[in-house]
């Protein structure tokens, strides 16, 4: 049985995985890539949408606005 730590281990990196996989998919999504024939407009949106989200912040405990203005800034001054 799975101590109380190993489960907060698994949880965290399930959580920073999920964070990871929404912000290469928005720089993707920039340079004009998308997976699954998804148009990047409507990836952007939808990782917009998740970062600045309730849900977001229950699960990271950060204001997803923050890393939405870095991924914005980045966009603007192509440092991806």
């Amino acid at each position: 049985m799975a101590t109380n730590a190993e489960i907060e281990y698994c949880y965290h990196s399930l959580v920073i995985a999920i964070v990871k996989q929404a912000v290469t998919d928005y720089r993707n999504a920039v340079k004009g890539k998308c997976e699954s024939g998804t148009c990047p407009e409507a990836v952007k949106k939808d990782v917009r949408k998740f970062l600045l989200s309730d849900w977001f912040e229950e699960l990271t405990n950060v204001k997803g606005k923050y890393i939405y203005r870095i991924l914005k800034e980045e966009k603007k001054g192509d440092k991806i």
